[in-house]
């Protein structure tokens, strides 16, 4: 007699989202969850609806920044990074990983690199921010900025006349403005422009 899997796609447990079905492992049903803290990790599908696994193993993490669910902002700013780049299944994946846009390895395996690096961020107003907007996420490239900062940065990026039509393009396929935005590394408001047809400043 045999019985069917559950289809776990898209459940939450914890910290973790079940992503796809993976080959079972001692006869136990395994599924590729991501969690909240970037890592993807294989886990049994009886751990995940049992609740006896709801976390990558990060709640057990000992850096001081990560005990518990006391997360502090840099944490959290260093995990979504990783899930920007390194997961698939995260909603802006197509911006950040999709396109090339990679972590180097010192902080993609260290949180503590990371915070090393960078430092505490000065304000709740400042998040990281690429210095040039195709490069990748390091430490030559990374800087603590607030989002007037990042499009007074933004602004220096030229688009061509191909970019352009690209971007009202998407736009007109239902594409969202911030997507533009992190894509072209240039203002919503310089993208809302183009869009409207409004505006050709800063078009080369």
């Amino acid at each position: 007699m045999s019985f069917q899997a559950l289809d776990l796609m898209g459940r939450r447990f914890g910290r973790l989202v079940a992503q796809e079905r993976g080959p079972n492992r001692h006869r136990n049903a395994m599924w590729r969850c991501a969690c909240d803290c970037g890592r993807v990790v294989s886990v049994p599908a009886a751990s995940l609806n049992g609740g006896h696994t709801q976390s990558c193993g990060c709640r057990a993490t000992k850096h001081g920044d990560a005990g518990g669910k006391a997360y502090v902002a840099e944490y959290w700013i260093w995990a979504q990074m990783r899930h920007r780049c390194r997961n698939p299944g995260y909603h802006h994946w197509e911006n950040y990983g999709g396109r090339g846009i990679e972590i180097c390895d010192a902080w993609a395996d260290s949180y503590e690199t990371f915070l090393k690096d960078m430092g505490r961020r000065p304000s709740r107003k400042h998040s990281i921010d690429r210095i040039d907007n195709n490069g990748n996420y390091e430490p030559a490239n990374c800087r603590w900025a607030t989002r007037h900062e990042q499009n007074q940065n933004s602004r220096h990026v030229r688009l061509t006349a191909v970019d352009v039509a690209a971007i009202r393009a998407a736009a007109a396929a239902g594409e969202r403005n911030r997507a533009l935005v992190a894509r072209y590394g240039v203002s919503s408001g310089l993208i809302s422009n183009i869009v409207a047809r409004r505006i050709w400043t800063n078009v080369a």
